[in-house]
C-alpha cells in the first residue's frame, strides 16, 4: 500500500514538472545558448558556424534576397547591440585610412591597459569599417561597451595631434534609415543662389 502511494506521489511530481516545463521549451533554450555560443565566436574570434541553416532564399519583385531565420536574426541583433559601438571619427581623425582609424582604437586600447581601466581579463574587441569616418568596435565584454556608450567621446593625442572618437550605440540598417529620416523632417536647408558681393556678408541674418 505505501509503494502504491509513492509511486502516486512520484507520478504527481512529475505531473508538476511537466506543467512547469512545457513540452520543448528547454530544448528550444538550450539551442538560443547555443546561437549565441556561435555568434560570439563569429564576431570575437572570426569563427563561422558551419551545418546551420541561417535562412533561406526567396524571390521577391524578381530579385532573388536571402531571408534569415527571424529568431537567429533577433539574437545576432541582440547580441550585437549588446557589444558593439559605433566609432565616428572628427576633426584630424576623419580623412584617416582604415588601417590607421584601427590604429588609433588600438592605442585608445593601450590607455586602458596603463590605467587598468578595466579588469586583469580585458580582451582587445574587434574593429570593422563602415564608411569614410565610420568604425564599428565589438567589444569582447558588455561592460566596455556600456562604458564607451556612456563616455560618449575622447580624444587619442599622438605626437602632438588631437584625434576625436565619438562613441554611438550600434544601430540596425533600419534604425539608421529611421533616424537619417528623422533627421531630415527636423532639419532644412536654405540655398542663396547668385547672392550679391554687397549683401554676402549680410547672409545669415536675411533667413
Amino acid at each position: 500500500m505505501a509503494n502504491r502511494e509513492e509511486g502516486s506521489g512520484l507520478l504527481q511530481r512529475q505531473g508538476q514538472r511537466e506543467e512547469h516545463n512545457p513540452p520543448g521549451e528547454e530544448l528550444q533554450m538550450s539551442e538560443e545558448d547555443r546561437i549565441r555560443i556561435l555568434i560570439a565566436k563569429c564576431y570575437e574570434d572570426g569563427v563561422f558556424p558551419e551545418r546551420m541553416r541561417h535562412g533561406e532564399f526567396v524571390v521577391e519583385n524578381g530579385i532573388q534576397v536571402f531571408k534569415v531565420n527571424p529568431q537567429i536574426d533577433q539574437l545576432t541583433t541582440a547580441w550585437l547591440k549588446e557589444r558593439t559601438v559605433t566609432v565616428v571619427f572628427q576633426g584630424a581623425a576623419r580623412d584617416l585610412s582604415v588601417k590607421t582609424r584601427e590604429d588609433l582604437i588600438r592605442a585608445y586600447e593601450n590607455g586602458w591597459f596603463r590605467s587598468r581601466t578595466f579588469s586583469r581579463g580585458f580582451k582587445r574587441g574587434r574593429v570593422h569599417g563602415e564608411g569614410a569616418n565610420v568604425m564599428s568596435y565589438v567589444a569582447k565584454s558588455r561592460e566596455v561597451a556600456q562604458w564607451l556608450v556612456a563616455k560618449g567621446e575622447d580624444v587619442v593625442v599622438i605626437r602632438g595631434v588631437e584625434y576625436k572618437m565619438l562613441f554611438k550605440p550600434w544601430l540596425t540598417r533600419a534604425e539608421l534609415e529611421d533616424r537619417r529620416r528623422q533627421e531630415e523632417e527636423t532639419t532644412f536647408w536654405v540655398t542663396a543662389i547668385r547672392v550679391p558681393l554687397r549683401t554676402m556678408f549680410h547672409v545669415p541674418d536675411l533667413i
